[in-house]
């Protein structure tokens, strides 16, 4: 078996409020998969590293620093080398609380989705790796009941649509989901409204399929979008999860789908778990199999490996990650093991 290897992010400081941080940044892991070890590799500080994407060749990996608008948050460009990263350049992002970054592969750029300003910036990208100024930008708009967490627009995550480059953003303050068309200059040229009080924050396309599936972070609930006629729709196939807080504190996080699309799993902060949810497209019906604890504390975000055989976890707030092996025929985890010591860990990218 070939080890993987795995790229993470990590808050450095406090961001906001308690939202807070004390890892090293940006670290490259190897895992072996027959031995289940976890080796540390590089680790290169970037101030609240918060997330991160990976070039479609796999040369170049993009961050940037989840900091308010007034403390200047900056885009950063890096070679991957046999050594770890080498930085390549940093422009300014003209928003705050940068929170999602996508590399789009036909278009060569970047996007990034600002959650304090509610904007997307779209970055070129050269083919040394460079990053260059933003050169185009969407502004959403709207509020939602939620006047702690909806008073303004809060972009949370941005995602092309296979086949139609077109980019999804969930809007979380204003429950729904702006569709960019890169025709238009990234314009926002459709919204899907969604349930209120919702939350919408990250989606993710069936790999076959006209379906999406979306995240609510507000109300711990996992949601299903069809596109009928090039049209894409709710279509109210909600799951609620029991006993989660009901004043908009359920903290759903991050959402992966299995590579032949039938069960999805996504993050609980507040009950620290991975629910577990499989998927009959012919009934349109998503059902909640199990909550895995995750052995730690705010499960923020996960990856699945490419052929869907492991899950890696970070926990935020107990500083570490967690392998769990997938059954890849009925979608369960099965924990593996618990490697302490990763700080404050954000976000996490599985290269194999």
């Amino acid at each position: 078996m070939k080890q993987l290897t795995i790229f993470t992010g990590a808050y450095t400081e406090t961001v906001s409020g308690d939202l807070k941080g004390h890892g090293g940044g940006l670290t490259i892991f190897s895992l072996s998969q027959k031995a289940g070890l976890l080796r540390e590799l590089h680790q290169s500080y970037v101030r609240n590293a918060a997330y991160l994407c990976i070039s479609t060749d796999r040369r170049f990996l993009f961050t940037f620093e989840e900091v308010l608008k007034t403390k200047a948050p900056q885009l950063r460009s890096y070679k991957i080398t046999d050594e770890g990263l080498h930085p390549i350049n940093a422009v300014p992002i003209c928003g705050g609380l940068p929170c999602h970054i996508q590399f789009l592969e036909q278009e060569q750029k970047v996007a990034i989705a600002c959650y304090e300003t509610g904007n997307v910036l779209f970055f070129p990208v050269n083919e040394q790796g460079a990053v260059q100024q933003a050169s185009e930008e969407a502004c959403l708009i709207g509020t939602g009941s939620n006047p702690f967490r909806q008073e303004g627009p809060h972009a949370h995550m941005c995602i092309p649509e296979p086949g139609a480059h077109k980019i999804f953003v969930p809007n979380l303050g204003a429950d729904e989901i702006s569709v960019l068309s890169p025709n238009k200059k990234y314009q926002e040229t459709t919204k899907i409204k969604m349930p209120a009080g919702s939350g919408p924050r990250h989606l993710c396309f069936h790999p076959e399929l006209p379906y999406a599936f979306v995240s609510e972070e507000l109300k711990g609930r996992l949601t299903m979008l069809k596109r009928t006629k090039g049209a894409w729709h709710w279509i109210g196939a909600c799951v609620t999860i029991k006993d989660l807080p009901t004043n908009g504190d359920a903290s759903a996080s991050a959402l992966k789908i299995s590579p032949e699309g039938k069960h999805l799993y996504m993050g609980i902060r507040s009950n620290h778990t991975i629910a577990h949810f499989s998927f009959d497209a012919h009934q349109e019906k998503l059902h909640l199999n199990a909550m895995v604890p995750t052995m730690g504390k705010t499960p923020r975000d996960f990856d699945l490996s490419s052929d869907g055989k492991w899950l890696v976890v970070a926990n935020q707030d107990s500083d570490d990650l967690v392998l769990f092996e997938r059954d890849q025929e009925n979608g369960k985890l099965e924990f593996i093991k618990q490697f302490a010591g990763p700080k404050s860990i954000s976000c996490v990218k599985i290269v194999d």
